[in-house]
């Protein structure tokens, strides 16, 4: 009778090492890739909720909604958004926040013109102070896409819909205001058109 031998199966060490070296690779790659997938929904959410923002103060402005703090008499209801490009944080918004607020009077511009509306303090024009995660920010502002600015107040006042442009230096012209958001790596960004017939796109 012929012996019977089992043949008993396994790896030896260089293939081991080679599939596991295959798998390392598959790794890096699937987690690369999630990462820049990661990037971009964080990236797409920032700028819908700073759409929502700005559609938000066109709302409550032609809606005539009274903000919680106001007295003052004769007033238009007027909202707006205020970027910053600063990186050195100060009372109100830099570029890792945004502000909402409402013009109590009427001046066009957010505070006193230089971006202080006392968000600190829970008085003044500022509603809230919107800050920005995952180490996103505000890369760039600018007017038609080529004239840089450092700072930019969007308003809506009643009863007009359209969007009233604005900077500590005073009222801003152009076609469109651009507000540049990018993520921590500065890979992915998000750009957000605004337009003074009030219409806002995301790109």
């Amino acid at each position: 009778m012929k012996k019977c031998h089992s043949k008993k199966g396994g790896f030896t060490y260089v293939e081991l090492i080679v599939v596991l070296s295959i798998f390392a690779v598959m790794s890096s790659v699937i987690l690369f890739n999630y990462k820049g997938y990661q990037e971009k929904v964080d990236m797409r959410t920032l700028a819908n909720q700073v759409a929502l923002r700005l559609v938000q103060a066109q709302k409550y402005a032609v809606g005539g909604k009274i903000p919680p703090r106001t007295t003052v008499t004769n007033w238009k209801p007027s909202y707006g958004v205020y970027f910053s490009t600063s990186t050195a944080p100060g009372n109100d918004a830099d570029s890792k926040d945004f502000v909402f607020f409402t013009d109590l009077d009427n001046n066009k511009i957010y505070g006193n013109g230089s971006g202080n509306g006392s968000c600190s303090s829970g008085t003044g024009e500022c509603l809230e102070k919107i800050s920005i995660s995952r180490g996103s920010y505000v890369k760039g502002i600018s007017m038609d896409g080529t004239t840089p600015i450092t700072d930019l107040y969007i308003i809506f006042t009643r009863p007009d819909s359209g969007a009233y442009f604005s900077s500590a230096t005073g009222p801003i012209s152009g076609t469109y205001a651009e507000i540049t958001l990018s993520s921590a790596t500065g890979s992915t960004t998000s750009i957000i058109d605004v337009y003074p017939s009030g219409r806002i796109q995301l790109k």
